[in-house]
């Protein structure tokens, strides 16, 4: 959520999966940025709630973890993940993940680095 901050957008934030799960029923989002290991509700299993809603295009899903190993990255690619983000984040490695999603392309435009 820090690093989201520094861009023009309204922020959403869900205190554990089970909770985005009930907010993603009744708001919709250009994106979703999900941290892998929530409780209650994982990030894999927010993903595959969020593609299987039966939605004609649902948000593109970020996912953001410590976890960089294949056994995590590649399952959240096949559940729809557009990216997988490793934390610490770099503020570069967020501005090309916001820039792959067409959506959300303008908001890298501008934006100051926090210092």
């Amino acid at each position: 959520v820090r690093s989201l901050k520094r861009y023009p957008v309204e922020i959403v934030e869900a205190s554990d999966g089970r909770e985005a799960i009930e907010i993603l029923k009744t708001q919709q989002f250009a994106a979703i940025f999900s941290d892998m290991e929530m409780p209650h509700v994982s990030g894999m299993e927010l993903l595959a709630e969020v593609n299987s809603e039966g939605r004609a295009e649902p948000p593109p899903v970020v996912i953001i973890s410590s976890r960089g190993e294949d056994e995590f990255t590649g399952p959240a690619r096949e559940l729809g993940a557009v990216d997988y983000l490793i934390k610490p984040l770099a503020d570069e490695t967020l501005d090309a993940a916001l820039a792959a999603i067409p959506s959300l392309q303008k908001l890298t435009a501008n934006v100051q680095t926090i210092q």
